[in-house]
């Protein structure tokens, strides 16, 4: 039986209880969830940690509404929001009002892109849509975006069309568009994704703000488990199972020592310059200022070079330098072999039914290309995923399913941004053996990242970029 469920009413300061039996989706074979009781009370930080497919952007959607999706998915359980039980069952499917649950309950998904508008012409612009759309007060409006905006240091943003922010200040900046909602809890799927170290303590001291004021957050994140020892409660999803924590049995998180002169690189032949910026200036538009001023780099065969800066710095305006899809407005760019580019969202990447079409895109057919994607699909440990649409999978899997549709094209420059982004233990240590492999055969990487960790066993070498000299 179906229903339409209207909270417009509920009562605000009472928190979210889920009791969650089972999830499914629809013509799925296996259940995502199972056996989950969480109590989210006001004024408090719930940190729930999984690796990628554990299924915590599943229990992340149901709390904020969006799952089940009515007459298609399994769900047996309950939610009480706002002092009202709601349930679900065989018999019993509500149907939730989205907009009605989001002010109550709202949800960052981990591609921001799907929660920003994309239609406004500013980032101030893009923190009002949902305001305006409830015809609240200018003034309000105002109020509510100027308080935001100081918590999360964003102020230099507002006049900035959104479209052109990078990844992490795109990030920042729905989070902000989400605070400006003044909702009662806020669902965050990994809000420190693609964040340099400095805006990362932005937003954990913005979520700790909001614990003060009443507000309760939930952060929905993988291995790395950023904020723990600011949380009130942990929750670990695995092999469909929930473990709780204290926060102070979790091992604290390690900031490796990332000295670019202690980065020795591994005894290869390193003449020959594969890639080469050499008093570069790069931008978007005659009319703006460069992104990018003097740039001079060399990355030689055999060498994983560490691109690393703060978010809107212009490191991936640099990357798509050397790809060829921005020309340099100064200076030169060149190129001795051929360039390959995996881009930090996979979901920017990825268009075919299936990832075998994916993966073997652009090649010519017949047989010999087919061996090439076979064979590249077992180096990712992809194999099993051959005939599933992209979207199927989870993130690391999507952003490994990128990462094969540029190397199965050989190239021997290899450009990534963020690629540790939305992986999971296993994916980062695919990565791994990917690049190893790579400069074993002479290949030139040139990465950005802001996954400390990662560049400490990746990088032979770093080159920091200084937002004073090359931001806009």
């Amino acid at each position: 039986m179906t229903s339409e469920l209207n909270i417009g009413n509920l009562k605000t300061g009472l928190g979210l209880d889920i009791d969650l039996k089972h999830f499914r989706y629809a013509h799925a074979e296996a259940d995502v969830l199972q056996d989950i009781k969480l109590n989210i009370s006001p004024g408090t930080v719930t940190v729930i940690n999984g690796g990628s497919g554990s299924g915590k952007s599943t229990l992340g959607a149901i709390l904020a509404g969006i799952l089940p999706r009515t007459g298609l998915d399994q769900f047996e359980g309950a939610i009480t929001v706002g002092g009202r039980r709601i349930e679900f069952s065989e018999d019993k499917r509500p149907r939730i009002d989205p907009s009605g649950w989001a002010q109550h309950i709202s949800f960052l998904p981990q591609d921001v892109n799907d929660y920003l508008s994309g239609i406004r012409a500013t980032v101030a612009e893009e923190m009002a849509f949902a305001l305006e759309n409830r015809g609240a007060p200018r003034e309000d409006m105002l109020t509510r975006i100027l308080a935001v905006v100081d918590m999360l240091d964003i102020k230099h943003l507002l006049t900035h069309d959104a479209g052109t922010l990078s990844g992490g200040q795109a990030r920042i900046v729905a989070l902000g568009a989400l605070m400006v909602d003044n909702p009662q809890v806020l669902v965050l799927d990994e809000p420190f994704s693609g964040l340099d170290k400095n805006a990362r303590k932005v937003v954990l001291s913005a979520i700790q703000q909001l614990k003060l004021l009443g507000k309760a957050i939930v952060v929905l994140t993988r291995n790395h488990v950023h904020g723990a020892d600011h949380a009130d409660k942990v929750l670990r999803l695995e092999n469909h199972e929930s473990l709780f924590f204290e926060r102070n049995s979790l091992p604290p998180n390690q900031e490796p020592n990332l000295d670019k002169n202690s980065l020795q690189p591994a005894g290869r032949d390193r003449s020959r310059v594969l890639l080469e910026f050499a008093g570069t200036n790069l931008g978007y538009g005659s009319s703006t200022p460069p992104t990018i001023s003097g740039f001079n780099l060399k990355l030689h065969a055999g060498e994983c070079l560490g691109l690393l800066g703060p978010n809107g710095v212009g490191k991936t305006t640099i990357l798509k330098a050397a790809v060829g899809l921005l020309k340099p407005t100064a200076g030169t760019v060149r190129t001795s072999a051929k360039p390959g580019l995996l881009l930090q969202n996979p979901n920017d990447q990825l268009f075919e039914r299936t990832v075998f079409k994916e993966v073997g895109y652009g090649l010519r057919p017949g047989a010999k290309s087919q061996q090439q994607v076979a064979a590249v699909l077992d180096r990712l440990d992809l194999r099993d995923k051959a005939e599933t649409h992209p979207y199927e999978l989870s993130m690391s899997e999507r952003k490994l399913v990128a990462l094969a549709s540029v190397l199965v094209h050989e190239p021997e420059i290899l450009l990534l941004d963020e690629p540790t982004e939305g992986l999971d233990d296993n994916g980062i240590k695919v990565l791994r053996e990917i690049l190893e492999v790579c400069t074993s055969k002479g290949h030139g990487i040139l990465f950005t990242s802001h996954d400390d960790s990662f560049v400490a066993h990746a990088a032979t070498r770093t080159v920091q970029l200084n937002a004073s000299e090359n931001a806009r």
